[in-house]
C-alpha cells in the first residue's frame, strides 16, 4: 500500500510538472485591469501516460551528449527524486546512447530538444525560468539558463 501511494504521488507530480506550462494562460477581468495584476489559470488535463506502472517504467532520462554540470545534476536529481518517491530507479543516459525504444524524459539542451522545436531563451525566461513540454509521451525539460533546467526538474 505504501508503494502504491508513492507511485500515485510520483505520477501526480510528473503530470503536474509536464502540463503546468502547457496549460497556463493569462486572463484578466475588469477588477484586475484597474490594479495592473493578472490572474494565471492552470488547467491539468488527464493523461494516459504513466511514469512507473506495475513496478516498471518505459522511461529513461536523457541528458546531452556533452552536458554541462547543471544538466548532469538535473538528470541525476530527477532520477533520485523519482527513486525516493517510488523506490524505482529510472536510468540516466547520454543522448548518444541508444534510447529509440524507450520513452524519454529529456533534460537540458539536447539535439532531441532542438529537433522538437523547444527553446527557452534566457531573454524571455531569465536564468531561472524553464519550459516543460509533453510531446507524444516524451517530456522535455529545458531551462532559460544554468538554474532554469534545475528549477524545471524540481
Amino acid at each position: 500500500m505504501k508503494r502504491l501511494k508513492k507511485i500515485i504521488a510520483c505520477l501526480l507530480a510528473v503530470t503536474m510538472l509536464a502540463v503546468t506550462l502547457c496549460g497556463c494562460s493569462n486572463q484578466s477581468d475588469n477588477n484586475n485591469e484597474n490594479n495592473n495584476t493578472t490572474d494565471i489559470v492552470v488547467t491539468i488535463p488527464e493523461t494516459e501516460n504513466y511514469l512507473i506502472k506495475d513496478g516498471r517504467s518505459d522511461y529513461v532520462i536523457v541528458i546531452p551528449e556533452t552536458p554541462v554540470s547543471w544538466e548532469v545534476t538535473a538528470g541525476n536529481e530527477l532520477s533520485n527524486n523519482i527513486y525516493k518517491a517510488t523506490n524505482f530507479k529510472i536510468p540516466v543516459k547520454f543522448e548518444n546512447e541508444n534510447t529509440q525504444t524507450e520513452k524519454l524524459l529529456v533534460v537540458g539542451q539536447t539535439e532531441l530538444t532542438k529537433t522538437a522545436g523547444i527553446s527557452a531563451p534566457t531573454k524571455t525566461y531569465g536564468a531561472r525560468g524553464f519550459v516543460i513540454k509533453n510531446i507524444n509521451g516524451n517530456v522535455y525539460i529545458l531551462g532559460g539558463n544554468t538554474q532554469g533546467t534545475l528549477y524545471g526538474v524540481y
